[in-house]
């Protein structure tokens, strides 16, 4: 357990879900990644309305969100790294250089201003967006799969936020 008393969720997902993972991502979220990146940010700064002050592209901007470049190339990376790690999770190699590299993305997250309450409201937008995007193939085994890889990127992510001990 944590030092803040958050149990870890499963870090290495079985390979069944990361295959569902994996399907789901190529045909549905990667044809249009750049479109679901962007939802994903309008959603987020509508549950979060301050996050606009955090990101240097939307702090200045003139145009709407949705016409702004740099947030959507922003967005863009920032899914296919989400995406990136969930089809990975199934492998102990690359969960152990996830561990890593999600740690000191959370720690850099708290020079931007972001606080632990902003994470649940990031989890519902993330969770929304996926819904819509894989309409009829979310639920079941698809979602568990998506939330399991949710939930274990989100703690590799907190633990360098958080400070938390392994």
């Amino acid at each position: 357990m944590g030092a803040e008393g958050v149990k870890p969720p499963p870090l290495q997902l079985p390979t069944e879900q990361v295959d569902l993972i994996r399907a789901t991502f190529a045909s549905k979220i990667e044809p249009d990644v750049s479109k679901h990146a962007l939802e994903l940010y309008i959603k987020l700064l509508e549950l979060i309305p301050e996050a606009a002050q955090m990101f240097s592209m939307t702090r200045r901007a003139k145009e709407p969100h949705r016409e702004n470049k740099l947030l959507q190339a922003h967005a863009t990376t920032a899914m296919k790294m989400v995406c990136s790690a969930a089809v990975k999770l199934d492998r102990q190699k690359d969960v152990r250089a996830l561990k890593t590299s999600l740690a000191d993305l959370g720690s850099r997250h708290l020079l931007f201003g972001v606080t632990s309450e902003h994470a649940p409201k990031l989890r519902a937008a993330f969770v929304a967006v996926l819904s819509e995007a894989l309409g009829e193939e979310w639920g079941g085994d698809v979602e568990k799969a998506w939330v399991a890889a949710y939930n274990a990127i989100e703690y590799m992510f907190l633990v360098g936020f958080l400070g938390l001990q392994e």
